[in-house]
């Protein structure tokens, strides 16, 4: 039984039947589906919520519940508080179909490369001029480099789980320390990668979809927390009309993933409890920091050429970031 707003209002005055919308509301209906609860009494003559069909004998109920002035003013302040909990539950849902994803969490957290940003696109050119820049004309200085953060200087690529995919700053400037300065490259990196930054498809739109739902979205990376700003700035999410609530990072003072901290800190910025969050991410890392933190689910998101061997870690697996919009296709992996 779904009801408009204007629908909801008439039943809630119209005698009995305003029990029904209200129930309809609080039994979460409108949300996931599952079917009003209704009153019914039980042998104790006290009332109790029971999954039934339908009312039993509500108009009997109503007759001898004959309400006093007090219990008026009860009912009075109780259709006024369903009134307000039915318009935020029509204005959080707006943007999403009621069997998206999405729609099933309070809020959501991100990981950014390869998940909000296009990991290649983004970072592969910025890598590369970065070598170049610090190593100069040793051939072999490159190399080395190249080889220790997982990327292919003739392609032009980095190779599956890279650990410059996947590991923190400090954990890659102290892999590069035998080499050469590693958090000179990093930096070197990290200010060439503005010129790149490029979303996923479909990235900005499910942003824009969750902000028009009222769910908060967060970013958890290993990148550092004023890198990440500077490169969602680039994109124009971050500013007046934030579609990100909250931004973390390996320095945020948190922890890098996997452990849990960073993913904690972020549930607790954006006020929803870890076990109403979902995390969204690439990496091994991503899942395992979720369920840590006790999130309600890991989301693997990406192609099974690239994430596939992560997809026993999560609980949904999405190769396109736009799938949160829809409903899922087979449920939990």
């Amino acid at each position: 039984m779904n009801h408009t707003l204007p629908q909801l209002v008439d039943l809630l005055l119209s005698g009995s039947e305003w029990v029904t919308a209200l129930l309809c509301v609080t039994g979460r209906e409108v949300r996931s589906g599952t079917p009003p609860v209704h009153l019914r009494r039980d042998p104790s003559n006290k009332i109790e919520g029971s999954q039934t069909s339908h009312l039993n004998n509500l108009e009997e109920f109503d007759r001898r519940r004959q309400p006093s002035d007090h219990r008026r003013g009860e009912r009075t302040q109780q259709l006024a508080e369903m009134i307000r909990a039915t318009m935020t539950t029509v204005a959080k849902h707006s943007g999403l179909a009621p069997a998206a994803l999405a729609a099933r969490f309070d809020a959501i957290v991100f990981d950014k490369d390869g998940t909000l940003l296009d990991f290649g696109a983004t970072w592969h050119g910025a890598l590369f001029d970065a070598i170049t820049e610090v190593a100069h004309n040793d051939m072999a200085q490159q190399t080395a480099i190249a080889s220790a953060l997982g990327f292919d200087m003739e392609a032009r690529t980095t190779i599956p789980d890279a650990p410059f995919v996947h590991q923190s700053n400090d954990e890659l400037a102290l892999l590069l320390s035998p080499i050469t300065d590693g958090r000179a490259l990093i930096n070197c990196c990290a200010t060439n990668v503005i010129k790149h930054v490029t979303a996923v498809p479909r990235g900005r739109a499910v942003l824009e979809a969750l902000s028009a739902s009222g769910i908060p979205a967060a970013v958890a990376t290993n990148d550092e927390e004023g890198c990440a700003r500077q490169q969602l700035e680039a994109l124009r999410w971050l500013g007046e009309a934030p579609l990100l609530s909250a931004i973390l990072g390996c320095d945020s003072g948190h922890g890098a993933k996997p452990a849990p901290g960073m993913l904690l800190a972020a549930a607790a910025a954006l006020n929803v409890p870890p076990s109403r969050c979902a995390m969204i991410g690439d990496a091994a890392g991503d899942m395992h920091a979720a369920r840590r933190a006790g999130f309600a689910a890991c989301i693997l998101v990406g192609p099974p050429e690239t994430v596939g061997q992560h997809a026993p870690l999560s609980d949904f697996w999405i190769t396109d970031l736009g799938e949160l919009l829809e409903p899922p296709r087979s449920g939990p992996v």
